[in-house]
């Protein structure tokens, strides 16, 4: 009806069976609220996600001539660059007798200088180059004369020479050095690669758990323990060195195990080598240990993705004269590594945790919803004892009516039960004088 207004009930029900449901249900919303919402999921604390930036550094990795030990500079005195191959032993060389799938191509060692491009999160490892010699055809004005006459081009291949495309050989030696730090501005907590504990790199294919050397897991999941540059002082606990992980390994990691000569996802006639690919390296901060609480010392780890159906290309160019009438444009294809920073760091606030507290507590009502629909619909669905309980229909000021009115006629029933029990009990008056 238009007039209706509906307001709770209370009712007192004694039945074990409701009673049970209730407190069980009540039991398993306190569990969630305790263990899994404040405990593990630390929801009693505040969170920031870090703001991050990344220093890199490709090298070839060398070995000392005298002390055989590792060394990651080049321009190092004595140290030499072992794993170079010669062009004939790599299979995406013209100069390999071999047969290959893809085409070959002509290969040029380069070093990580010649070969790598820096941006300011990312950085492009050239794969394939292609290079062109060009003359400007559209002159600049000088001394104030301009051109005679529109220009159609303003650069083309000096002497009508077809564009070099070779492959830098050796890629996957290079050697990725990091160097990154966090800071978070509203709860002031900063950390870095050089003091943190050192990070590690999550491996979810089988086949780059089984061959990375060093690892003792040969299945996914599994993580694999970057090297580490050397520190300034071996004792030294506050300078713990940088992560340095190998191009290959990135690369078998993000892309199930496969590497720069399988095909690409967009062009099955070509290699990865041969139109580049986009990799995504998230660097995970994190100062919380599940059912522990926040701990001093705060952690990072590496995962890598491999974006699918894409390559990645950068052009550079270098004039070859004074008057830049000339130049040498190339075309980079090649593994582009972007670092994105993830995670959460976190700080007890009061604030947090009272609302989280509250809100989650709210759930507690959900147990007694439950209950009812479950002794209203599946307990109760024969008798309909529950309902008759639960819903009243009554009018202020005249009698009841419904489910209300055979409420009252119960009570009723009851009362006059009560009476009759109370008269039993009774001694007749002047009974004991006959």
């Amino acid at each position: 009806m238009l007039y209706n207004y509906n307001t709770p009930i209370y009712a007192r029900v004694h039945s074990k069976k409701l009673g049970l449901l209730r407190w069980t249900f009540s039991g398993l919303i306190l569990a969630y609220i305790v263990f899994y919402s404040m405990l593990y999921k630390g929801g009693y604390l505040k969170e920031e996600a870090p703001i991050g930036t990344v220093r890199f550094s490709v090298q070839h990795t060398g070995t000392h001539q005298d002390t055989h030990q590792p060394c990651h500079d080049p321009f190092e005195a004595g140290c030499v660059l072992p794993q170079l191959h010669a062009t004939k032993d790599l299979s995406y060389c013209i100069d390999n007798p071999n047969s290959r799938s893809h085409k070959k191509f002509p290969c040029r060692h380069y070093d990580a200088t010649e070969s790598t491009t820096m941006f300011e999160k990312s950085l492009l490892v050239a794969t394939r180059i292609t290079e062109y010699v060009q003359d400007r055809v559209c002159p600049w004005s000088t001394n104030g004369k301009g051109n005679t006459k529109a220009c159609t081009n303003i650069w083309k291949n000096h002497n009508e020479e077809p564009p070099l495309t070779f492959f830098v050989a050796d890629v996957e030696a290079m050697t990725l050095v990091l160097d990154h730090a966090i800071d978070t501005p509203t709860l002031g907590v900063t950390a870095a690669a050089r003091t943190s504990p050192q990070g590690l790199l999550l491996v979810d294919n089988d086949a780059t758990c089984a061959s990375t050397p060093g690892q003792h897991r040969l299945t996914a999941p599994c993580t694999i323990l970057p090297n580490k540059t050397s520190t300034a002082d071996a004792a030294s606990t506050t300078n713990q060195g940088l992560d340095v992980f190998t191009v290959n390994t990135l690369i078998h990691a993000a892309n199930d195990g496969r590497g720069l000569d399988d095909p690409t996802t967009f062009a099955s006639n070509h290699s990865l080598r041969y139109t580049g690919m986009v990799l995504v390296m998230f660097i995970e901060y994190s100062n919380f240990v599940p059912w522990y609480g926040v701990v001093d010392e705060t952690t990072y780890k590496y995962r890598t993705s491999f974006i699918k159906g894409t390559g990645a290309k950068n052009m550079e160019e270098e004039y070859l004269n004074a008057g830049h009438s000339t130049r040498l444009l190339q075309k980079k294809h090649g593994l582009l590594l972007a670092v994105k920073f993830t995670g959460t760091i976190r700080s007890f606030d009061w604030s947090e945790c009272l609302m989280t507290l509250t809100t989650s507590l709210a759930l507690l009502a959900v147990a007694t919803t439950i209950v009812d629909a479950l002794a209203l619909y599946l307990l109760d669905s024969d008798t309909g004892e529950f309902d008759k309980i639960k819903y009243q229909d009554v009018r202020l000021g005249g009698t009841n009516v419904g489910r209300g009115k055979r409420r009252v006629e119960l009570e009723r029933g009851r009362e006059g039960e009560k009476e009759e029990e109370q008269n039993e009990e009774m001694p007749l008056l002047g009974g004991g004088n006959d």
